[in-house]
């Protein structure tokens, strides 16, 4: 069964598949008829099969149940406050938990309103929604409310449009509180929540609440969410629960962890810890922990904060360092779009810190003979610092960048390489592809390793070298 978004047949996507149904031809077959078909449902039978965002390997299909998904979209729109009287704009895909249960299930249980901007995330779309229908909630990843506030930029649009937004949520990947203070300055959104979960646990097992203070909402993802258990393990034995204000894996129990992943016995026996004790719900069994491969440390306060994916963690000379903190301080910065940190191979210490930068619309990238530094866009539209006569109000240059990481992170955290991108690779529903920026470095540093010393590698556009660029 094939099925787009536009409903129109797709020679191209037709093509490889001669024997497949399209959905829309089937379902017209249908159209008028009725059907008398007994149904035994239960529970805990699975009603969604729901792909990972495959942001450090490939999506896998996670089966999730009535229970998982219609008590997780309960408990958050119980704790985002949600009545009739509300509106939600969701600007994430219903093909993403995020869409469909935090979305559609949250407002069907709470009886309120939900507006669907656009078929695909459109920032002017969403601004409009916003506007048209007096919306209350604003739901998005943090790549959709950058893309929301350059639009806002752009048009000029007053913040006393948006005078009925009074909630929303956010999650996905990490928020800085700069990006916080802005969304609730430029969107007159005072009590934005983050969300943490996974595409396996319905998704949410974290989440802030409207009574939290500044700090929380800033530096947190909360508190664990109802009949949910958390703990956090050493990462080379999850049987070892480590103490508050350590760093280890986040593992989670309760109503809310999948059944598993279709037909992958391996991968799901990978994701779980089985605990020979009764199940959290009282029933007999064993309790099943889910690894979320996201470091974590619990707070006294009982609050977590996420210090980043165990896959992304960087070991430079047999220290860790984790790019969160740098991707953190970076992003205080006004020149800063947005930003992420990987690890590229390095002989000498095993790997090294890369920054892959987006500046701010307004910035001016100015040219510098760092070669340890590239350009990958396409218009570099960067100033030849020695021909500026006056700096722009907002520039940035790649000492600049390693001067604000030193500032307030240890030496070991200076990015060594970086990057300037039109635009970071994302999934679909907006996450970050790190593995791809890591391909993306990986293959330059080969290429600059390979080319003789008259070989410019770096002279301000992505079309000075072929096949670097993520597909």
């Amino acid at each position: 069964m094939l099925v787009n978004n536009s409903g129109k047949p797709n020679e191209k996507e037709t093509e490889p598949f001669p024997n497949a149904l399209w959905y829309h031809e089937a379902l017209g077959q249908y159209i008028g008829q009725t059907f008398d078909q007994p149904l035994t449902l239960k529970p805990t039978d699975i009603i969604n099969i729901q792909f990972t965002s495959g942001t450090t390997s490939a999506p896998k299909a996670a089966c999730l149940t009535h229970i998982n998904i219609l008590n997780n979209a309960y408990f958050v729109g119980q704790n985002l406050g949600l009545t009739e009287e509300d509106k939600i704009c969701c600007a994430p895909p219903l093909f993403h938990c995020f869409g469909i249960v935090l979305g559609v299930l949250a407002a069907l249980t709470h009886g309120c309103t939900i507006i669907l901007p656009s078929e695909s995330f459109s920032p002017k779309a969403v601004l409009e929604a916003l506007a048209s229908y007096d919306a209350t909630a604003l739901y998005g990843v943090p790549t959709m409310f950058l893309a929301a506030l350059d639009e806002v930029s752009k048009s000029g649009v007053s913040r006393r449009t948006f005078s009925k937004l009074r909630t929303g949520l956010i999650g996905g990947s990490i928020i800085s509180p700069s990006l916080r203070q802005k969304i609730h300055l430029d969107l007159n959104l005072p009590s934005l929540l983050n969300i943490y979960g996974m595409t396996e646990s319905s998704p949410v097992c974290c989440m802030t609440r409207l009574t939290d203070d500044n700090g929380t909402h800033s530096y947190t993802v909360g508190s664990v969410m109802p009949h949910t258990e958390l703990r956090v393990v050493s990462h080379e034995d999850p049987s070892q629960i480590i103490p508050k204000g350590a760093r280890g894996e986040l593992l989670i129990s309760g109503y809310l962890v999948m059944k598993g992943y279709w037909e992958d016995e391996q991968k799901t026996s990978e994701a779980f810890v089985i605990e020979s004790t009764p199940k959290l719900n009282g029933s007999n069994g064993p309790k099943i922990w889910l690894r979320t491969g996201d470091e974590a440390l619990m707070q006294v306060d009982g609050t977590i904060k996420i210090t980043g994916r165990i896959k992304d963690t960087i070991i430079r000379a047999g220290e860790n360092i984790y790019p969160s903190e740098i991707e953190n301080a970076l992003l205080q910065r006004h020149s800063m779009g947005s930003i992420a940190v990987v690890g590229l191979s390095d002989e000498y210490y095993g790997e090294a810190v890369a920054a892959f930068i987006v500046p701010h619309l307004q910035s001016t990238i100015l040219e510098t003979d760092d070669d340890l530094t590239f350009d990958f866009r396409e218009s570099s539209g960067r100033l030849d610092r020695q021909n500026q006569d006056t700096l722009p109000p907002r520039y940035i240059t790649s000492k600049l960048v390693r001067e604000w990481v030193r500032e307030s992170l240890s030496k070991n955290c200076i990015p060594k390489y970086i990057f300037w991108l039109s635009q970071l690779p994302l999934t679909a529903s907006g996450k970050i592809e790190k593995y791809k920026l890591r391909e993306m470095g990986d293959r330059w540093l080969a290429f600059k390793k390979n080319s003789p010393p008259s070989t410019p590698t770096n002279s301000g556009g992505g079309h000075m070298i072929s096949g670097l660029l993520p597909a």
